[in-house]
């Protein structure tokens, strides 16, 4: 959508990186510029671990913006090899370049992104001040847009309780960072899909988009309701009156559609309170204190008293971010220009 709005007013051209890319762009007739020729010599240096192969990638870099001359390169992170070398190579040219924050993160995490983009783009204050905290940056080099994704219509936050609850489990790819989790969470789908049935409310697990195996999810989740992998995460929302997670974005993009969100911290890492933070209902620490929350959300003919009241310091909910991205630009501009 943001792409979409900032065509509006100015030419895009898009980097492309694999099919979908690809068919985005011809969708909406935007300009693509192509790196593939680029993953030689990455496959070269990771062979043979010469650095000669990185420094001719940035000087290919350099070459084809130049063909290209942006005025800005906007990136979704600038963490990894590619986004880097794309960095270097337009500060070598003097081209700006903006980085957008592409998912939650905590106090507790190891900051990789953030740090060599001219300017970051977050969701809200409660991003930009431990940007400025943990990357040790200017605050000037951080602008809030606001969350990313258009929410649509937001509804009312009564509830009454008309028919049988559906909850929804929002799975993580944690055990992608530590197998020994993975044994953790099957545990804890199942618990829950045991205790949703006792209580009377339809139980559904929605894997992470990097899905576990078709075959673990047979043996280990046999029984428990796994949603389709067609299933959209707006079909979802519409479907799902309880959302759990860990610490999924799409919890916190729940509370802000005023669902029910219910995050429950019961596997051994460090992730930050979203109670506390006011981005989501209620948090809990064990499954025994989850199953009392239910239990009461099971006894209420009224459910407004759950819907989460969200921080908007924590990611400001707009409805016009590429008006907000294109003021941010002009603010760079200005600043620019006074130099």
């Amino acid at each position: 959508s943001l792409i979409l709005d900032i065509k509006k007013r100015h030419q895009v051209r898009f980097v492309v990186q694999g099919k979908p890319d690809r068919l985005f762009a011809l969708k909406h007739f935007i300009g693509c510029i192509s790196m593939n020729d680029l993953d030689l010599l990455i496959l070269n240096y990771l062979k043979e671990r010469n650095i000669k192969y990185l420094w001719e990638f940035v000087e290919k870099m350099e070459e084809k913006l130049k063909v290209v001359k942006p005025d800005y390169i906007v990136l979704c992170m600038d963490m990894m090899p590619f986004e880097r070398a794309i960095v270097l190579a337009a500060k070598n040219l003097g081209i700006p370049t903006l980085v957008i924050q592409h998912g939650i993160f905590s106090s507790s995490s190891i900051l990789l992104d953030f740090k060599v983009a001219d300017y970051i783009l977050v969701w809200g204050k409660h991003f930009k001040d431990m940007c400025v905290k943990y990357c040790r940056r200017m605050a000037e080099d951080f602008f809030v847009l606001g969350y990313l994704f258009d929410l649509g219509q937001i509804k009312n936050n009564t509830i009454i309780k008309s028919k049988r609850l559906k909850v929804y489990y929002l799975g993580q790819d944690i055990e992608r960072h530590n197998k020994d989790l993975l044994p953790i969470k099957m545990e804890t789908i199942r618990e829950l899909s045991r205790m949703c049935s006792d209580l009377g409310f339809d139980f559904v697990y929605r894997p992470h988009p990097r899905r576990e195996p078709e075959n673990m999810i047979t043996n280990e989740l046999a029984g428990v309701k796994v949603s389709s992998k067609k299933e959209s995460l707006k079909t979802t929302f519409s479907k799902a009156d309880i959302l759990i997670s860990f610490s999924s974005t799409a919890l916190v993009e729940g509370a802000m559609r005023s669902k029910i969100s219910l995050q429950l911290i019961n596997i051994p890492l460090e992730e930050d309170n979203l109670e506390q933070l006011g981005a989501c209902s209620k948090t809990f620490k064990t499954i025994e204190e989850l199953r009392s929350y239910l239990v009461k959300i099971s006894k209420a003919e009224k459910l407004e008293e759950f819907i989460p009241r969200f921080n908007e310091d924590y990611a400001k909910i707009r409805h016009n971010f590429g008006q907000r991205f294109l003021e941010i630009i002009e603010t760079i501009e200005e600043k620019n220009a006074k130099k």
